[in-house]
C-alpha cells in the first residue's frame, strides 16, 4: 500500500475514539458546550485567564473544553473497559460494509463535478459529504451486490488491505485528487476497486463544478475578510502573553489547578492510551492476548514483524467472519423492507446537513454580492 496514506493517520487517533467510545459526537459536543460555558462564566477561572492575551484565552477554552469532554467520556470508558472484542469487531464490520457504497459515491462525485452527470437532490459538492454520513439512505446509490461484496472480501484477504478507515475523509475529493496527482497514491480500497472495476479514469476528470463553487466562495471570503478588518481596527491590541492551547504540559497544569484527582487520572489514561494505540506492536500484543484461539507466530528474524503479522492475519480472519454476518444482515433487512443501519448517529448526520446548508447560503450570498440570482443554478 502507498506509504502516503499510511502516513495520513492522525496522532489524535480518531480510530481509537470512534471504535472504543459508546457515545455519539453529538453527546460529546453537548458536554463540550457545557464545559466551555463553565470556563467562560465561573469566577474560579477569571483571575487565571486575566494573565493572558484575550484571543489566546478563547482558543485555550475551545481546546481545553474539547479535551476535557473526551477525558471524561473516554476516561470513564477506559475505567470500566467492559466492551467485548467480538462486539467491537461486529460493529466495525457493519460500518466497513459501507465502504463499498462510499467508493461508488466517490465515483459519482467525480462525474458530477465534471458535469458529465446530474444527480437529483445534489446541489453543491458538500451534499456528497452529507450522503457519505447518511450512506444507508442515499437514494441514488444501487444496493450492494454479491459481486461487490466478494470483491471487498477479496480486498480484506489480500496483501493490499491496509487498516485505513479514512473517517470523515471518504468524500475529501480535493485531498484525494491532490495526492493522486502529486504522488499517484490512492486510498487502498479505492485503488483495489479501480484496478478490478476499471473505474480509475473518473479521478482524472476535470473539477468543473468545484472551480465554480470556489469562485463564489472566494467572493464571500473576501467580503467577510473586509468586514473583519474594519472591526479589528477598532480593537485595542492585547499585549499579555498567549495561553498555549495545544501544549500538553499547560493542559496538565490547568487540570492540577482547577480539576479534581479523578480528572487528572482520566487525563493520564487518555493521553497514555492515545500514545499506546499508535504503537502497532502494542496493539498486536493486545490482539493476540485477547484472541479466542491459539495463534502460531510466523517465522521471521524480526520478532516485532512476526507479532504484527500474526495479529494482522488473525484480525483479517475475524473481520471477514464478521463481514459475512453483516452482509447477511444487510440483505435480510432489504428483503423484509427495513431500512439498513449505519453506526452514524442522527445528530452527527444532522450536523453535516447543517454545515452543507451553511455552504449553500455562502454561495447564494456571494452570487447576490456579484449581482447574480440568489440560487444555485450556475
Amino acid at each position: 500500500m502507498k506509504q502516503e496514506y499510511r502516513n495520513q493517520i492522525d496522532s489524535g487517533n480518531n480510530e481509537f475514539q470512534a471504535n472504543q467510545c459508546n457515545c455519539t459526537e453529538g453527546e460529546i459536543a453537548l458536554l463540550f458546550n457545557n464545559i466551555k460555558k463553565e470556563l467562560k462564566t465561573d469566577k474560579a477561572y477569571e483571575e487565571f485567564f486575566k494573565q493572558y492575551n484575550a484571543d489566546s484565552v478563547d482558543a485555550f477554552i475551545e481546546n481545553y473544553a474539547s479535551k476535557k469532554a473526551r477525558y471524561i467520556t473516554y476516561g470513564e470508558m477506559l475505567n470500566k473497559n467492559s466492551e467485548q472484542a467480538s462486539i467491537r469487531r461486529q460493529d466495525e464490520a457493519e460500518e466497513r460494509l459501507w465502504e463499498i457504497q462510499r467508493k461508488k459515491l466517490f465515483d459519482l462525485e467525480c462525474q458530477w463535478r465534471a458535469e458529465t452527470i446530474k444527480i437529483p437532490g445534489v446541489d453543491i459538492t458538500a451534499d456528497f459529504e452529507y450522503w457519505e454520513k447518511n450512506i444507508a439512505n442515499c437514494p441514488f446509490l444501487a444496493q450492494i451486490t454479491e459481486d461487490e461484496f466478494e470483491l471487498y472480501q477479496d480486498y480484506i484477504s489480500s496483501d493490499d488491505f491496509f487498516d485505513f478507515k479514512m473517517e470523515y475523509v471518504w468524500m475529501n475529493y480535493n485531498d484525494i485528487k491532490g495526492r493522486y496527482n502529486e504522488h499517484g497514491s490512492l486510498p487502498p480500497w479505492y485503488e483495489y476497486y479501480d484496478l478490478r472495476k476499471g473505474t480509475g479514469s473518473f479521478l482524472i476528470l476535470p473539477d468543473v463544478r468545484g472551480e465554480k463553487e470556489e469562485y463564489y466562495l472566494n467572493i464571500w471570503r473576501s467580503y467577510k475578510a473586509a468586514e473583519f478588518d474594519s472591526k479589528i481596527k477598532s480593537v485595542k491590541k492585547d499585549a499579555r502573553p498567549f495561553l498555549k492551547s495545544y501544549d500538553i504540559k499547560v493542559i496538565e497544569d490547568f487540570i492540577k489547578k482547577f480539576e479534581d484527582l479523578r480528572m487528572h487520572e482520566y487525563f493520564k489514561m487518555y493521553e497514555s492510551e492515545l500514545y499506546k494505540s499508535n504503537d502497532e506492536v502494542e496493539r498486536a500484543f493486545v490482539t493476540l492476548k485477547d484472541a479466542d484461539e491459539e495463534i502460531s507466530l510466523p517465522c521471521n528474524t524480526n520478532w516485532r514483524a512476526s507479532i504484527i503479522q500474526a495479529a494482522r492475519s488473525y484480525e483479517k480472519r475475524k473481520l471477514i467472519e464478521a463481514l459475512r454476518n453483516a452482509y447477511s444482515k444487510y440483505k435480510y433487512r432489504l428483503e423484509v423492507g427495513i431500512s439498513p443501519e449505519t453506526l452514524d448517529q442522527e445528530d452527527d448526520i444532522e450536523w453535516i446537513k447543517e454545515w452543507s446548508d451553511e455552504v449553500k447560503n455562502k454561495i447564494i450570498n456571494a452570487r447576490v454580492l456579484n449581482n447574480e440570482p440568489a440560487d444555485l443554478n450556475f
